[in-house]
């Protein structure tokens, strides 16, 4: 039986950091599919269609941010965790975001790619290497 295929969405208004994302997942030997976007309604619609296994998304981008789509992604009900790659947000920024139904980690740009798919592998898997963030009470 082959492995599944993991569904990851990449979403940073930077197409350089999209890529560098891309170049460090494809090095850990689990078959993805890969998907990048630098507008967050465009990954929200594909997210919707098709929930993927993980987001990795920066807080800040352009047109929107990581406090609007964590919350609509729970309205939404949309549970699949989600990696804050950012080096502006807090955790505590972060933590005042998620609802008790998400998963979410947050990792400090800049950062150590090793950190960075260790972080991806953990919310992948549910191991405890990213501890995910805990929702405010």
């Amino acid at each position: 039986m082959a492995p599944e295929t993991l569904r990851i969405v990449l979403l940073d208004d930077g197409p350089d950091l999209l890529e560098l994302y891309e170049a460090v997942i494809r090095t850990y030997p689990f078959p993805t599919h890969l998907q990048l976007f630098t507008n967050g309604l465009e990954a929200l619609e594909a997210m919707t269609q098709k929930p993927p296994h993980l987001l990795v998304m920066d807080w800040n981008r352009e047109f929107d941010n990581g406090d609007i789509m964590l919350k609509v992604l729970a309205k939404r009900g949309l549970t699949f965790p989600v990696l804050v790659a950012s080096g502006w947000a807090t955790d505590e920024l972060v933590r005042q975001s998620v609802a008790p139904s998400q998963t979410v980690a947050r990792l400090q740009k800049p950062f150590v790619c090793q950190d960075f798919l260790a972080t991806v592998v953990s919310l992948l898997f549910q191991d405890r290497i990213a501890k995910p963030l805990m929702p405010s009470a």
